[in-house]
């Protein structure tokens, strides 16, 4: 059995296709080894006929879902910011709901490192430091 490392594949640029350099939606296995995207390949196979990396010839017919790389592009357009270089937009991951316990104690340890960071930034350094933004 393979054990897998979710965190390094989410960040593996190979959830890219090579042609839309965007995160895979249905990627697919063609004959050349490469996966790309679908919709990608399938009109690139209309037009040119081969593959775009190796220029062997490759047919529709022959392109082979990969539901792994699916699996692993879906995670990672859940869990990163990704930009759509079509339309020249960022994609920000959903919003997770997160419940708190209003009622739960915060131990001393729990608030020093809040304290320690917040007197390290004096108010007037702050205000000055935001001016340059406006």
């Amino acid at each position: 059995m393979i054990e897998e490392n979710s965190k390094t594949d989410i960040e593996n640029p190979d959830l890219i296709c090579p042609i839309t350099f965007e995160i895979f939606h249905d990627p697919v296995i063609a004959k050349d080894g490469h996966v790309y995207e679908r919709e990608a390949i399938t009109r690139w196979i209309l037009q040119h006929g081969t593959s775009p990396l190796t220029r062997q010839p490759l047919q529709i017919n022959d392109l082979q879902p990969d539901d792994r790389l699916r699996h692993l592009a879906h995670q990672g357009r859940n869990s990163t910011v990704s930009y759509n270089a079509h339309n020249a937009s960022i994609i920000l991951p959903p919003l997770r709901r997160l419940s708190i316990n209003i009622n739960a104690r915060v131990a001393p340890e729990q608030t020093s490192n809040l304290t320690r960071i917040t007197r390290q930034i004096p108010p007037s350094n702050f205000a000055s430091q935001n001016k340059n933004f406006e």
